[in-house]
């Protein structure tokens, strides 16, 4: 529909079409349903892919090179960010519900690992139940978190602390590719 209706898209008419149009059909209830089939997420980065070659100055830039000029991020970093910022919000009693209902924080003051808020890992009955919101933000919870993160005052210093994070390991990720190759 964009394509057909705009002849050539400069950065800012795209960001404001597709923020305004896409993004919320690819990111509608992904709490309630994070695909997690590698072809489910696969489909969905596919139409980012193809969205973001409308901007004619990108056109012939690799995909990573076209998110980092326009300023967005992979849908699965999106999701797995929403998923940290939810699970802030129910453990710090934000949201209305007892987070207890969903999981429970590992409450041991010997272990020196990780940080305070971590949530205990629960065994699964039914292979179907792996991908349930309560079961998905345990692993990335526990270690992919700091206490710095956990530890913010409100959401807002959260998802500063979490942005800032997620930076420096992205930078590291790269370091160690490079060193890798």
């Amino acid at each position: 529909m964009i394509k057909i209706s705009f002849e050539s898209l400069d950065d800012d008419m795209f960001l404001n079409l597709y923020n305004t149009l896409v993004r919320p059909l690819l990111e509608y209830c992904v709490h309630a349903w994070s695909p997690y089939l590698q072809r489910d997420i696969t489909l969905l980065e596919n139409v980012q892919r193809r969205a973001t070659r409308l901007v004619r100055r990108l056109k012939n830039k690799d995909y990573e090179t076209r998110l980092k000029e326009l300023k967005l991020t992979k849908l699965e970093d999106r999701r797995t960010r929403g998923d940290m910022i939810l699970t802030y919000r129910l453990i710090n009693g934000l949201e209305g519900i007892d987070y207890r209902k969903l999981f429970s924080l590992v409450n041991t003051p010997y272990d020196t690992r990780g940080h305070s808020k971590r949530i205990a890992r629960t065994l699964l009955n039914l292979e179907v139940r792996r991908n349930f919101f309560s079961r998905r933000v345990i692993e990335k919870w526990n270690e992919k978190l700091t206490e710095f993160e956990v530890s913010a005052p409100s959401t807002k210093v959260f998802k500063e602390r979490y942005d800032e994070m997620e930076k420096l390991r992205q930078q590291a990720r790269s370091e160690s590719d490079s060193v890798v190759r």
